[in-house]
């Protein structure tokens, strides 16, 4: 290998860190993740008098109380579930679906619950996954939580099985399991 191609492929990969650090962003009142049919975003608000907003690729798709929000029906339009204040966490992102987590319970039962926003579909499409268990979810690593190929995601999480809520004194105990999710059906099946 010459000196050329090593530093060339030390400026390759300096910039595709960069271009993936850009592609999600999480804070206090904001999120927003990039995706090849364009921008997601949730903008909530820092008053009851102002509504929370869920857009995508400009549109807006949901203004209202996130907290007051129902269980989705799968779509952005009614909103995104949330027991706590503020936007969910986008947690991933890859092929136009959008990983995101957010409280499900009381933020003291440290159960959040991961869904993906499938924006390839028209309108956009939200899937229920599994709800997780903090702190010991929280310890994963992205590498080993996520495993994308081009039929699915494959979710590594410690929690409650596939359409289980946890937070209940007859909810199974958490502990580690993997959800699969088919792209082509929308399909969520415990795996593993």
């Amino acid at each position: 290998m010459t000196l050329r191609n090593y530093i060339t492929g030390l400026a390759t990969a300096a910039l595709a860190n960069v271009a993936m650090a850009e592609t999600i962003k999480n804070e206090l009142d904001r999120a927003w993740a990039i995706t090849p049919k364009g921008k997601f975003e949730c903008l909530a608000s820092k008053s009851a008098s102002n509504p929370d907003i869920l857009k995508f690729a400009g549109k807006v798709y949901f203004k209202g109380s996130l907290m007051g929000a129902t269980r989705s029906d799968g779509t952005l339009t009614s909103g995104i579930y949330n027991a706590n204040i503020g936007c969910p966490t986008i947690v991933a992102s890859n092929m136009g679906y959008v990983v995101m987590t957010r409280p499900t319970h009381p933020t003291s039962f440290g159960i959040n619950g991961y869904l993906v926003l499938d924006t390839n579909a028209n309108p956009p499409e939200l899937v229920e996954i599994a709800e997780s268990q903090s702190p010991q979810d929280d310890k994963l690593p992205e590498t080993r939580r996520f495993q994308w190929t081009s039929q699915g995601l494959t979710l590594s999480y410690f929690g409650y099985p596939v359409g289980t809520q946890g937070g209940d004194v007859n909810s199974p105990k958490p502990k580690m399991r993997k959800a699969k999710f088919l792209f082509r059906s929308g399909e969520v099946s415990q795996a593993g």
